[in-house]
């Protein structure tokens, strides 16, 4: 079978994205690139060709925590009648799922634009979404997913009354005998972050273990040490 050129343009994001896949996948681009883009135009015609497209589509893209995470925070949105903006979405991707690398905040920015309805775009280049629910729902259906975290009603044996973390002491009933000095509770909160813990995730811990720390506060701590990061 003969092969032909194609020169198209496409969005600058999805083509890093998907050659950053393709590298690691292949370890290379050279040979490799034009292979990958035949398969991603075959199999989107096929899923499309099917009589019940998005379904199919559906049902291709399994849910990971944050997937999970992602979907019920859309939820939400969409239960309160709310618009978002892009940049809104790409900041819950990136500061409450603690998804760090470009293309994937792109490939989770993907998957929640499945259930956006683009309303507008503003002059400064922002686009503003609805939420689709019943794309939510559906989705949801597919993979068993509950949108509202069930309430937890099952016995828990009794915890321990302190814990120890990097050297200090908690009291989960009472306030901590000593603080964490700010280094200290940057690590803690690092580790939770790329443990994949959301902000508010976070501060929930810290309060179980007596620690008032506001999950604003969080994400001060998380932007400051990323920064940090590339300095």
């Amino acid at each position: 079978m003969g092969k032909v050129r194609m020169c198209v343009w496409i969005d600058e994001d999805i083509y890093y994205s998907f050659k950053e896949w393709v590298m690691k996948k292949h370890r290379k681009v050279q040979g490799v690139m034009g292979e990958e883009v035949g398969r991603a135009i075959l199999l989107l015609m096929n899923l499309e060709s099917q009589e019940n497209s998005e379904e199919a589509l559906f049902k291709t893209v399994k849910p990971s925590r944050k997937y999970i995470d992602l979907l019920r925070w859309l939820y939400d949105k969409g239960q309160r009648d709310e618009l978002i903006t892009d940049t809104a979405i790409k900041q819950y991707i990136r500061f409450n799922l603690g998804v760090k690398s470009k293309s994937s905040i792109y490939s989770y920015y993907n998957f929640a634009k499945m259930f956006l309805v683009e309303e507008e775009k503003t002059e400064d280049k922002v686009t503003v979404f609805s939420v689709d629910i019943e794309k939510v729902e559906k989705y949801a259906k597919i993979h068993n997913i509950e949108l509202e975290e069930p309430v937890r009603t099952t016995v828990k044996e009794p915890e321990p009354s302190k814990v120890t973390i990097r050297g200090f002491e908690v009291s989960l009933e009472t306030t901590p005998k000593k603080t964490p000095n700010q280094s200290a509770l940057a690590e803690i909160v690092m580790d939770l972050y790329q443990s994949g813990y959301s902000a508010s995730e976070i501060a929930n811990k810290l309060e179980a273990l007596g620690l008032n720390i506001s999950a604003n506060r969080v994400l001060n701590i998380i932007r400051k040490e990323l920064k940090n990061e590339f300095i």
